[in-house]
């Protein structure tokens, strides 16, 4: 979680209050239980949901089976629409060539061709043949890279500070969030660490999430880490 080094004041925590309140939730984040297998996991649970599964395998395996009329009424809703071509059959499902654990294996991880060293300086800045002047990073600013990125994770010791969903636990690295919106502004004390639901649900109510992350960046004391790129 982030760093405490001050305590919240009460117009801090009146702001939080506020900020929660206004907040129209339809789902909510945290660990569950799986109604079919009985296995612990952390996901998004819509309010309101009588179910739980970890996989969509368990919820398909807990589904009641279909009824001979959704049956006949699936199957003629099918009339007429025209069938998948041979090709694609045929490279469907453990038919794809890239599912055979030795092709998979000559592009995943360090075989992969394009994370050799030479291969991509050859592909890199103005010798890309997409090269356009430098613009890729446009709207944002070249101080937004991955090692200010990756400070601000460490900071927020590499946990969404909305949900509390553990980087580790995340298909992938939880993307940095500004908090005023403004690409341009790269001040640490700008940038917040979120997990991938809630980098995508904060963009919705700017002014009410832009209060709340200001309030917890105010409660946790985060001014005096303004400049700790630059000791």
């Amino acid at each position: 979680m982030l760093p405490t080094t001050a305590q919240p004041s009460v117009n801090t925590q009146t702001m939080l209050s506020e900020a929660e309140s206004n907040d129209k939730m339809i789902s909510k984040r945290g660990r569950w239980i799986c109604d079919k297998c009985g296995t612990e996991f952390y996901g998004e649970r819509r309010i309101g949901s009588k179910t739980r599964h970890c996989s969509r395998d368990c919820a398909a395996s807990d589904r009641p089976p279909c009824s001979p009329a959704w049956r006949k009424k699936l199957s003629e809703a099918l009339v007429g629409v025209p069938k998948p071509p041979k090709y694609r059959v045929a490279v469907l499902g453990d038919k794809n060539p890239m599912k055979r654990p030795e092709v998979a294996a000559k592009i995943s991880g360090d075989n992969n061709p394009m994370k050799r060293p030479e291969n991509r300086a050859k592909m890199s800045g103005d010798k890309h043949p997409m090269w356009r002047g430098g613009i890729s990073r446009e709207p944002y600013a070249w101080t937004f890279n991955d090692e200010l990125k990756e400070e601000v994770r460490r900071r927020d010791g590499y946990e969404c500070q909305l949900c509390g969903a553990p980087q580790a636990e995340c298909r992938t690295r939880l993307p940095v969030h500004h908090i005023d919106y403004c690409k341009t502004n790269s001040d640490p004390v700008n940038l917040v660490a979120l997990c991938a639901a809630c980098n995508a649900r904060v963009n919705a109510n700017r002014e009410h999430w832009t209060t709340f992350f200001q309030a917890i960046i105010l409660a946790n004391g985060l001014a005096a880490f303004a400049a700790f790129l630059d000791p």
